[in-house]
């Protein structure tokens, strides 16, 4: 489904519920006048045996169907506004099943597992990237030391020395050094790389730090 129809599947439901909206409104007011009316039609005979002039017969006659008509709307509105809120639950509804099938923003488990799998695929293919790096790095540094003279550690004009320590034989310049490197573990080193990431992230979020203004330290609201 495209994006085309999940606008369309969304101005329905803007439409449904601004139709909802008036007809709420509208079931308001006439409540209002059945509850008027209604009072009116209570309060008319104690008002008339009460001596009040500006009560008639033909006022008490009129009452009574003047709640029946007042009560009638009520319950023609609410039968509208019944409806009405019916076609907002099914627009809705169809709204929902546009934006699923239009993929955005939702993702399934699937297609996340799809994604780890990319993500997975491009690190080893990274990881194999690396291992020939190092394999190249290894064959020029076992030639350059070979090359050297044999013993123990030295340093010559210009910087350069050349020492053991626990990466074996190590060639140190300009504070770089340089030695021959294994590629095992490196999988797992991007792991550990990601976690301490994750967990970095996670630290961020939980500090709050304060706010100032004029020179007073203030929390931030919560």
């Amino acid at each position: 489904m495209t994006k085309k129809n999940t606008l369309e599947e969304t101005a329905a439901v803007e439409s449904a519920a601004a139709g909802v909206a008036a007809l709420e409104s509208k079931f308001q007011t006439v409540d209002q006048e059945f509850i008027r009316a209604q009072a009116l039609a209570i309060a008319l005979p104690g008002r008339l045996a009460a001596g009040d002039q500006t009560v008639t017969t033909a006022d008490l006659i009129a009452a009574g169907p003047a709640v029946a008509v007042a009560e009638a709307k009520v319950a023609a509105v609410g039968r509208e506004l019944a409806a009405a809120r019916q076609v907002l639950e099914q627009a809705r509804a169809a709204e929902l099943v546009a934006r699923l099938r239009s993929g955005e923003p939702f993702l399934t488990a699937e297609q996340v597992d799809a994604d780890l799998d990319r993500i997975s695929a491009y690190v080893s293919r990274e990881l194999a990237k690396l291992g020939d790096r190092i394999d190249t790095h290894n064959q020029a540094f076992h030639a350059v030391v070979g090359s050297l003279p044999r013993g123990g550690g030295y340093a010559v004009e210009g910087g350069l020395s050349v020492h053991h320590d626990h990466n074996g034989k190590t060639i140190e310049l300009d504070g770089a050094q340089w030695y021959a490197m294994s590629t095992d573990g490196w999988g797992r080193d991007v792991l550990s790389r990601v976690e301490l990431i994750e967990a970095q992230a996670r630290d961020a979020a939980s500090i709050r730090l304060p706010l100032f203004s004029s020179g007073e330290e203030r929390e931030p609201a919560a």
